[in-house]
């Protein structure tokens, strides 16, 4: 039981056979987008864990965030009943935007047993769909809702409620499904194989022993995948100079080229081989390598996840990303969902948010504009004022920077973003408001607004959450606290007594447009 289990903990870091589509990897619907399933962390004592995290994370922005959607608890010594919950070890992919499949196997009466589970959330909640006697493999298509089982070959078209059969597989195991209903292409030892008709007829070419080696000990079975055009393949395998080697075909396997080498994996190390997987955009492919954190007081590990993202069929190495999936990456690493913003003029946005629930101290934010960073140092006020822009749309996010009980620290993704249009304003530009000024700074009771230039239509005060919190003209009624004398310069004083101690903002309109300024209340 106990190597069963640790087998199951260590799959992340392992390929599977390419007689299957039973892989920890998976592309996502969206371009950029990866499924990923595996060990997370684990609390105990070496080498038998008393209690390990299998997740399902959701890889987007091809690797740069990783989100875990769903873990489930594995106790080595009295787990869970099979069926009872989710318990995703192997991961496909619909075509279906946030719909993945878990193909689950398991002993039960002597018997083996293979269960389907399915998410239309993106992995963050499933339902069951079925359970079978004997070892079932599942295969996603590039259809929405169709999905495939075999050994006997069936059909769904409604994400596996009910299933149609066409025939008998025979001896042949799927490896990917590829752009038509009922095609596929496989790899067995150096063969590839493709199918337009669920292999009832299928082609076969031999592969070049430079390309694909065949099956080996320390590096598992080879794989195929397909590529993001029709006619184009990938393949992956283990050679035995502990090299593992990626190729691209775009002619159906007939000539192949080499795309990704990595040299001198040892498997006498936690040194962790690469996992392939091709992307929906052509030319765009992952490696992804998982290596083993050992921690104390108390005995425990985490998983440091490496994504490589490679474009234009292996010639550009666009990033690699690493995420530190620590124990608190998700109960505590939360991610800022509530980001507003407003516009106090034609040129700024003002950007707010809250603290997200947790009990984890926030280090500070970082806040992005159309994915570039504008703030090198983090910020510890969660509101932010952008200014000088020009016309054109602007997209903002915010990540939270976590302090951790283990010093290392995680970062949040982000789980929404705002996006907001400049309108072209013509020749006028954000100097014209350098007359106005307000006074004393920070204060306690009075603020003194000052316009040297223009007249003054209407001045508001408003929270880092944009929420007014007073607003008035010059001339209204004489209840209003404004006062004014154009001789040479308009003052408003404000009464600001009652507003308790925060940093606010007040946003001053005249008849070239609006500003808005910060000040703080003592």
């Amino acid at each position: 039981m106990k190597q069963i289990l640790l087998l199951i903990a260590f799959i992340i870091c392992t390929t599977s056979s390419s007689f299957t589509q039973g892989r920890t990897v998976d592309r996502g619907a969206e371009p950029g987008e990866l499924y990923l399933t595996g060990l997370w962390y684990g609390i105990g004592s070496d080498p038998f864990y008393s209690v390990f995290q299998i997740s399902v994370s959701r890889l987007t922005e091809n690797g740069k965030k990783l989100s875990i959607q769903y873990n489930y608890d594995y106790f080595v010594d009295g787990y869970t009943e099979p069926g009872s919950v989710a318990q995703p070890v192997l991961i496909l992919a619909d075509a279906t935007p946030g719909v993945v499949y878990s193909n689950y196997f398991y002993s039960k009466n002597n018997y083996s047993h293979t269960q389907l589970w399915l998410s239309f959330d993106y992995g963050k909640n499933w339902v069951f769909r079925e359970e079978n006697i004997g070892s079932k493999y599942y295969y996603s298509s590039n259809f929405q809702g169709l999905i495939y089982r075999a050994r006997n070959v069936c059909e769904s078209y409604d994400y596996g409620s009910t299933w149609t059969e066409l025939h008998e597989q025979g001896h042949f195991f799927f490896s990917e499904a590829y752009f038509e209903k009922c095609e596929f292409v496989s790899l067995v030892g150096r063969g590839f194989y493709h199918t337009h008709d669920c292999f009832q007829n299928y082609t076969n070419i031999t592969i070049d022993p430079e390309f694909v080696y065949g099956y080996t000990s320390s590096m598992g079975f080879p794989d195929v995948y397909r590529g993001g055009l029709p006619g184009e393949v990938y393949v992956s395998s283990g050679f035995p100079d502990r090299t593992f080697k990626a190729s691209f075909s775009d002619d159906f396997g007939e000539t192949f080229r080499h795309v990704y080498k990595y040299v001198d994996f040892d498997t006498l190390t936690d040194e962790a081989k690469p996992i392939f997987m091709s992307d929906r955009e052509p030319g765009v492919f992952y490696t992804l390598r998982s290596y083993r954190v050992e921690l104390s007081n108390p005995s425990q590990f985490y998983i440091k996840l490496y994504v490589e993202y490679y474009r234009d069929y292996g010639e550009t190495l666009v990033a690699t990303y690493c995420h530190h999936l620590t124990k608190e990456y998700v109960a505590l690493c939360k991610p800022v969902n509530d980001l507003s913003f407003e516009q106090p003029n034609d040129s700024s946005v003002f950007l707010s948010w809250s603290k997200p629930e947790t009990d984890l101290p926030v280090e500070g934010w970082q806040i992005f504009r159309n994915g570039n960073l504008l703030n090198s140092e983090l910020i510890s006020e969660m509101f932010y004022l952008d200014t000088n822009l020009e016309a054109g749309d602007y997209e903002y996010h915010v990540t939270a920077h976590y302090i951790t009980g283990d010093n290392t620290g995680c970062v949040s993704d982000f789980s929404n973003s705002v996006t907001v249009t400049i309108e072209d304003i013509g020749t006028y530009d954000f100097q014209k408001f350098d007359g106005i000024t307000i006074y004393p700074n920070p204060t306690t009771e009075v603020l003194s607004v000052v316009s040297y230039r223009l007249p003054v239509e209407s001045v508001e005060i408003f929270d880092v959450f944009g929420r007014t919190l007073h607003s008035c003209t010059p001339f209204t009624s004489h209840s209003s606290p404004l006062t004014s004398d154009y001789a040479s310069h308009s003052s408003f004083p404000i009464d600001i007594s009652h507003l308790p101690a925060d940093i606010y903002f007040v946003r001053v309109r005249t008849e070239n447009g609006v500003t808005a300024l910060r000040f703080v209340k003592q």
